[in-house]
């Protein structure tokens, strides 16, 4: 089904603080962030991560624009920082949800899925940035 919620940690939740994390062969969290909106068909994370190739702020945001929960693929907009792609497409499949994009020429995409019996979100990129991350929720 076309909603972002079976793709990310059981407990996340608009307002929640989260752990950017990368695993080789330890775990090392690299960044933090907040979820600035979640609902059915969208997720907003803004914050900043901190890499030896790459420091900043980050904000990653996906909307589902058919709005759609029985659907399998469809029209998004996604957002990683400054770069918009308002005609990306989303799919989704077992394996999670996975977005192309194009952001001025530069191909770009995502896949969340559930990680961790669901208590991580974790994010394959490739393209633009190769990287695979996870979001864990901070519980206060």
């Amino acid at each position: 089904m076309a909603t972002v919620y079976p793709y990310i940690a059981e407990s996340a939740q608009a307002g929640q603080v989260v752990a950017l994390k990368l695993h080789e062969i330890f775990w090392k969290t690299v960044g933090q962030g907040e979820v600035l909106s979640l609902s059915d068909y969208e997720v907003d994370i803004a914050g900043h991560l901190s890499l030896m190739v790459s420091s900043g702020d980050l904000h990653i945001q996906l909307r589902l624009l058919d709005a759609d929960e029985a659907a399998t693929s469809g029209p998004c907009v996604l957002q990683f920082n400054t770069h918009v792609d308002e005609n990306a497409t989303y799919q989704v499949g077992e394996d999670g949800l996975s977005v192309r994009a194009d952001f001025d020429g530069k191909k770009a995409g995502i896949r969340l899925s559930r990680d961790h019996d669901g208590k991580m979100t974790r994010c394959d990129m490739d393209g633009m940035m190769g990287l695979t991350a996870y979001l864990e929720p901070i519980h206060p």
